[in-house]
């Protein structure tokens, strides 16, 4: 059984304000084809100064539709009500202000695979534990974090389960079955077949740099579909693409570097700023 990040699906928004903003928002969220999703939640973000900045939204949702139990047009009439509703002065720090997600049971069948994916990980760096045991441990982790209102996704699930382990660990420090051994020191796996090392099971940094450059260069391409798509609602396709060429070939005249002000600053307006782009690269959105 294996885990792929693509069977998760998610879906960002960015609303700035409750009339013109929110009311974009749901036009294009509507539009979406979504008939169910895993769950959701709204995001109230400020700045340093504790000055409110925008709502942030993201919708889940796996390929396999039997984990999908939540209705998705019910759910963006939700988030637009509370979103109406919400006083922004009511605080000056980041929180959520509203959350759903599936049933515990679907996400623990829906997350069954990449539990039990950490679980062998984890047993072959310390073959001291049970594989059994390691599963019901991440299962575990897995039952707390819903259990608090978190919503769950492959990254805190696996940080919240290594964790776990490393804590149990230390509370049985003196156990003599946790040893320093040689990186030559021969190992059995549940998933590969021949003679393995400790230094075989040491995760490859070069590969996960290469994964995460892959995972970088697919948000910047999301983050040029977004601004292009409203550059071009804005101003049309034919200024757009002469923009775009004036500015590659840096011969912009006056009206087009006016031009250029006025699309930064509807696009800082919508919340699609300097700022929401780090925070995309970052993985914070």
């Amino acid at each position: 059984m294996t885990f792929d990040r693509h069977d998760l699906t998610i879906r960002r928004y960015v609303v700035t304000d409750k009339t013109s903003s929110l009311d974009v928002f749901k036009a294009e969220a509507l539009t979406d084809t979504l008939g169910a999703i895993e769950s959701c939640a709204i995001k109230v973000v400020y700045t340093d100064d504790g000055v409110f900045k925008h709502f942030q939204i993201k919708f889940y949702s796996f390929k396999q539709q039997e984990y999908n139990e939540i209705d998705y047009e019910s759910e963006v009439e939700k988030i637009c009500n509370c979103i109406s509703q919400f006083d922004v002065t009511s605080r000056t720090s980041n929180h959520y202000i509203y959350f759903n997600q599936s049933s515990l049971k679907t996400i623990d069948k829906a997350f069954e695979p990449l539990m039990w994916h950490l679980a062998m990980t984890m047993q072959d760096q310390w073959q001291n534990f049970e594989l059994e045991d390691l599963f019901q441990t991440c299962r575990l982790c897995l039952c707390k974090l819903y259990k608090k209102g978190y919503c769950i996704h492959p990254g805190i699930l696996k940080k919240t389960f290594v964790h776990e382990v490393l804590l149990s660990m230390r509370k049985n420090k003196n156990n003599p079955d946790v040893r320093m051994i040689s990186l030559e020191t021969p190992v059995k796996s549940m998933k590969l077949e021949g003679d393995l090392t400790v230094a075989d099971t040491i995760e490859d940094t070069e590969y996960n740099n290469r994964i995460e450059e892959n995972e970088r260069k697919e948000t910047i391409e999301h983050i040029f579909d977004i601004i292009n798509k409203i550059i071009i609602e804005e101003i049309g396709e034919r200024r757009y693409k002469q923009l775009v060429q004036a500015h590659k070939n840096r011969c912009a005249n006056g009206s087009q570097r006016m031009l250029i002000i006025r699309i930064r600053k509807i696009l800082a307006k919508r919340g699609y700023d300097a700022e929401w782009i780090k925070g995309m690269l970052r993985g914070d959105l």
